[in-house]
């Protein structure tokens, strides 16, 4: 009776043993993971219900059903839903507002995002989630008006422009020529107002400059400059080299430059010069010349400007006069 007793207590043990370790082994697989799918949203808290809003459901095991439906004061509108046969761990989708419902009158609405993955968890009903985000409706563009600007500009020269840029989620604010340049702007005098300088870079023939204005929820508008072109040109000169300023001038400035220190070579320092130091030179100007202050002009003081005696005239001195002309009627307009 021990030995059966015995033999039972030991067989009972086995399978207890077995049914943990495959409990075990099943509570740590894939099959079985835990982790409820991850919701996310590019779009901020505004909308203008003509862009998509990006959205991206992600899970380690995949999902197999989502669901996005809109809330509103009409009630509730299913925008997308699929039952997915072949899981997916990363989804990408486009959440489109309905074309027959843009005339909707709400000032905020709700996205809801359900979706559920394969994982056996819960009873193997999978781990599910349910994701919201409330949205503030804005249709309307920012009111853009040109005050004033410079007559015309030149290749390798300046402009000005004033301009009023309104919204009440207005976000961002510059100019833009030939559609990849962008300057910045600098608030000017009084709210809602804007200056800036424009530059035509000399190395690109055409120009086109216009002034931009975007808002939080996507909105933006875009005007024109109407700068007249003038033409201009520039001589272009070879220059020889001789060995008298080889070894003069080019000998002093390869004493003093990092980059040249150690170069003997008369030709290697006169090409690091006008290379490799023009170059940082440049890159330099352009990195202090691009931090614009976000502190309002509402104080300024004219003073005269004078060029050196028997200098080229410049379109930089044309410019400095056009803003004291233009500075004064723009104060008697506002006021």
């Amino acid at each position: 009776m021990r030995r059966k007793r015995s033999s039972s207590s030991v067989l009972f043990m086995i399978i207890f043993i077995g049914i943990m370790v495959g409990v075990v082994y099943l509570y740590n697989s894939k099959m079985f993971e835990r982790n409820a799918p991850v919701v996310k949203m590019t779009q901020n808290e505004y909308w203008n219900l003509k862009e998509p809003i990006s959205l991206s459901i992600d899970d380690d095991s995949g999902i197999k059903y989502y669901e996005v439906i809109l809330v509103t004061s009409g009630g509730q509108k299913i925008l997308s839903q699929e039952a997915l046969l072949t899981p997916q761990k990363n989804l990408k989708l486009n959440v489109e507002y309905p074309k027959m419902g843009y005339g909707i009158k709400d000032k905020e609405i709700k996205i809801i995002v359900k979706a559920v993955d394969v994982s056996q968890w819960n009873f193997f009903s999978g781990n599910s989630v349910v994701y919201e985000k409330s949205f503030k409706i804005d249709k309307k563009k920012p009111l853009l008006t040109l005050v004033t600007n410079s007559y015309g500009i030149y290749p390798g020269g300046t402009a000005l422009v004033i301009f009023k840029a309104k919204d009440e989620n207005l976000k961002d604010t510059y100019i833009e020529v030939n559609k990849k340049r962008r300057f910045k702007v600098q608030p000017f005098y009084k709210k809602d107002y804007y200056a800036a300088l424009v530059a035509w870079p000399v190395t690109e023939r055409k120009f086109d400059a216009r002034v931009i204005a975007k808002d939080k929820a996507g909105n933006s508008s875009r005007i024109h400059i109407p700068y007249y072109h003038k033409a201009k040109s520039y001589r272009i000169s070879k220059i020889k080299l001789s060995n008298r300023f080889l070894k003069g001038k080019i000998a002093e400035l390869a004493y003093d430059f990092a980059e040249t220190q150690g170069v003997e070579d008369s030709i290697e320092q006169f090409t690091i010069i006008n290379e490799d130091v023009r170059a940082n030179n440049e890159n330099l100007i352009h990195e202090v010349t691009s931090k614009i202050s976000d502190k309002m002009i509402n104080s300024f003081s004219i003073k005269p400007f004078y060029p050196l005696k028997n200098a080229q005239k410049l379109q930089v001195l044309e410019t400095i006069v056009f803003i004291i002309i233009r500075v004064i009627k723009f104060q008697s307009l506002i006021i």
